[in-house]
């Protein structure tokens, strides 16, 4: 009888939640966030692999930095939704280690320990854990250099080494997913065991959505950014009539993080005012969406 009863006050607690309007923004936040480790996780684990970076372009790399500063800027100081909060401060952190790792890997180089896995015929198409920053030359660089003296090893030797790099790469994959699904887990529990805010009179709704200069330049700024380094891509796909080295997989869940994140803005507030202080954020994720739309079209 007692489990009987607390299976039914669950469930009406899960029906609460899902009738009250803070879920939904809350929700979609935390997917968007689930989305982007997935997203960025394989990229700095195969570089740590490959000990290598050449894949990156730095200017690229500076441009988004520099967006990340100019969005964590714009979200502190309005005091913007916590998932974008969260999300403004992982950006910053992973596009920090990319810059990291390809500064370290150009100044240092391949360690002398590290066996570069000779290319195949598989690995001319991208793959699940190829990420959307990797260029052609990550996915295959064998393509415009001279066969390394590894690639005359009998293929009895090349194997095991690519075998055992390939599940490394994987278990990181899979390593992020479950990172993510613990992310989603703990903010659905954190829904579910929040109290709901009181209704707020108009008054102090208004002077919480009233626009401020500089987090709306920064915003703004940042959203330049994001759109602006996305230009150099779509040129170079336009100019090769390629979009080769392009993962779907990552490509849909780049959208998808990216839809949920304006979701969990639309979800939140459809007041003008909210809207019109959150623009800057929806430009640079709905406009960063159809861009890469545009560059995965050959």
């Amino acid at each position: 009888m007692v489990r009987g009863l607390s299976a039914e006050a669950m469930l009406e607690a899960m029906l609460e939640a899902l009738a009250d309007r803070a879920f939904w923004p809350a929700a979609t936040g935390y997917i968007s966030i689930a989305c982007w480790i997935v997203v960025f996780s394989p990229q700095l684990w195969e570089n740590y692999k490959r000990k290598s970076g050449e894949g990156l372009s730095i200017p690229f790399l500076i441009i988004w930095l520099s967006g990340d500063i100019f969005n964590l800027v714009g979200v502190v100081l309005q005091d913007l939704l916590f998932t974008m909060l969260f999300l403004a401060i992982y950006y910053t952190f992973a596009d920090v280690g990319l810059l990291f790792q390809v500064l370290y890997y150009r100044r240092y180089g391949v360690d002398a320990d590290y066996d570069p896995i000779p290319p195949d015929e598989d690995d001319h198409h991208p793959k699940a854990t190829t990420s959307l920053l990797a260029d052609a030359s990550s996915v295959h660089p064998s393509d415009t250099s001279q066969p390394s003296t590894s690639s005359k090893k009998p293929p009895t030797l090349e194997r095991p080494v690519k075998t055992a790099r390939s599940a490394a790469v994987y278990g990181a994959y899979v390593l992020a997913i479950i990172i993510t699904a613990l992310i989603l887990l703990y903010g659905f529990v954190n829904i579910l065991k929040g109290d709901t805010q009181p209704p707020q009179p108009a008054s102090v709704l208004a002077s919480s959505h009233e626009l401020k200069l500089v987090p709306q330049v920064a915003g703004y700024l940042s959203a330049a950014c994001y759109l602006g380094s996305r230009v150099p891509q779509i040129y170079k796909n336009w100019h090769e009539k390629s979009t080769e080295g392009l993962s779907f997989a990552m490509f849909g869940f780049s959208v998808l993080g990216n839809v949920t994140y304006c979701l969990s803005i639309f979800l939140d507030s459809m007041e003008p005012s909210y809207i019109l202080m959150n623009l800057p954020w929806i430009a640079g994720s709905g406009g960063t969406l159809v861009f890469d739309f545009i560059a995965s079209m050959r």
